[in-house]
């Protein structure tokens, strides 16, 4: 019987000691007298010494080399493989983690389908209960606002307005919209009976209710008035015309103590005046083209506005200013494949969500500006209409030109700050940093570098990396999609 230490003629042996190979017969090395071992034994001594963490022979370093093991030695030999072993997988832990948190936002919880076409808005009632949409086939629809059923149907509205044609009275009983014969219709919630019709001398395109429910504020943009009326539910008398503007008028809305009114305009002005006509009007130009889409905060002391670019590939701008003096608190601009169709504030007055053409719903932190959720469609080209918040601030309802209605959960992602599409970013990043990183290790492996600079050079670009990475995030900018801009 062959000896143990006998192997076959095609397999070569090495020595431990100085790393001679020898002739595969033979038991010592003829250099030095130390036994010979064949390449499964000098790896696996090798792994006891990475363990051990003693000196490597000559051998095994060379044979560790080869298999990439080396690097993975000197760093467990320092200290330092176990800190970048940890690092990765507490980063793989959070990343993974808030990409799946970020997912459980991207399912609607429910769908309101029933619409034959475009939905372009769709509003909460002020109880939480009901939820009513309008769209292109002449409806307002009104659904249960948890099971997504479908309450009843009122028929005979149209309008051009993309948003704000139909609202919720305060008391959650009345639904005012605007018909096709251009006249405002007041109807019960409850079966959409009991109907009243209000003539106005202007064309209605957006209506909004006063906080206390007595009043509308009616605005015409199929004129370039500028008029905004103010009109008594009970009677339907104007009680007040407002001419501040010099162009069509964009969107109007109550501040949430009803003292005052914000409108926005296409001559780029947003105003901010009393309803009653008895105060001065503070103005605003410093959109870059249209002022658009608008919203208060909750406590009245800030306003969300869009500055609408009038060239096709310049981009909006979401703007928040102090209503006091309105200055500019901050300012982020859209990149120029998307286009804001909608904002609204949440009404725990946390949160801003706007819609973004093509596809996109977008959540921010109120107070810094930072991105902190998205939704992404089906990216079919649909057009998101402006979101509305539920009374209790978790979710958002979304109208859409695809002929649906649908409820979304917007979740807070990365500590409150970064959206799924900051994640996805990182780990763009990321995997390009381990692409650098090898290349880095297999340059230095056939030019015999150093292992011990290699590591020192990743470690290097793994910490500046890092840091790019963390500044992003605290400072909520993506290059992929917003960033902050000054004024």
């Amino acid at each position: 019987m062959s000896s143990m230490n006998e192997f076959s003629g095609s397999m070569q042996m090495f020595c431990a000691y100085c790393g001679m190979a020898n002739d595969s017969k033979q038991r010592f090395c003829p250099n030095c007298g130390h036994p010979l071992q064949n390449m499964p034994e000098l790896v696996q001594g090798a792994n006891s010494v990475i363990q051990a963490r003693t000196r490597l022979s000559p051998a095994q370093q060379h044979y560790l080399r080869m298999e990439g093991r080396l690097l993975l030695f000197r760093l467990l030999r320092n200290g330092l493989g176990l800190v970048v072993v940890m690092l990765l997988f507490i980063v793989s832990f959070v990343v993974g983690w808030q990409w799946l948190r970020s997912l459980e936002g991207q399912t609607p919880l429910v769908n309101l389908s029933g619409h034959t076409e475009s939905v372009t808005m769709a509003a909460w009632s002020p109880d939480g209960k009901r939820i009513a949409s309008g769209g292109y086939d002449n409806t307002v629809r009104v659904w249960d606002a948890s099971s997504g059923r479908q309450l009843f149907i009122h028929r005979g509205y149209h309008t051009d307005a993309y948003d704000k044609g139909l609202g919720w009275s305060p008391d959650s009983k009345h639904i005012a919209s605007i018909d096709k014969d251009s006249s405002i219709h007041i109807w019960d919630a409850t079966n959409g009976g009991n109907e009243r019709v209000i003539r106005l001398s202007l064309k209605p395109s957006y209506l909004s209710w006063s906080p206390d429910g007595t009043r509308l504020a009616v605005s015409d943009n199929h004129t370039s008035d500028g008029v905004v009326q103010i009109v008594e539910v009970a009677s339907g008398d104007v009680l007040y015309t407002f001419k501040g503007h010099t162009s069509f008028v964009s969107q109007i809305a109550w501040s949430p103590d009803g003292k005052r009114i914000a409108s926005s305009s296409e001559d780029g002005m947003l105003l901010v005046w009393d309803p009653e006509g008895k105060g001065s009007t503070q103005v605003y130009k410093g959109h870059q083209g249209e002022a658009s889409y608008l919203a208060w905060s909750p406590d009245g002391k800030r306003i969300a506005s869009v500055s609408m670019s009038r060239r096709p590939y310049d981009d909006d701008i979401v703007q928040v200013r102090e209503v006091a003096n309105l200055r500019l608190l901050y300012a982020y601009q859209l990149a120029s494949d998307y286009h804001v169709t909608g904002v609204a504030w949440s009404p725990d007055g946390k949160r801003i969500a706007i819609s973004a053409d093509p596809d996109l719903i977008q959540v921010w932190n109120a107070a810094t500006g930072h991105p902190i959720f998205s939704y992404y469609g089906a990216s079919n080209g649909d057009r998101f209409t402006t979101p509305d918040w539920s009374p209790d601030s978790t979710k958002l309802v979304v109208a859409s030109s695809d002929h649906n209605v649908f409820i979304i959960e917007p979740r807070d992602t990365f500590i409150g700050q970064a959206s799924l599409f900051d994640l996805v970013t990182i780990g763009m990043y990321g995997a390009g940093l381990l692409l650098l990183l090898l290349a880095i290790m297999i340059f230095g492996m056939r030019k015999k570098v150093s292992l011990l600079r290699m590591a020192g050079i990743a470690l290097v670009i793994v910490l500046i990396t890092g840091a790019v990475m963390v500044i992003m995030i605290i400072s909520g900018w993506n290059p992929l999609l917003f960033r902050p801009n000054a004024e």
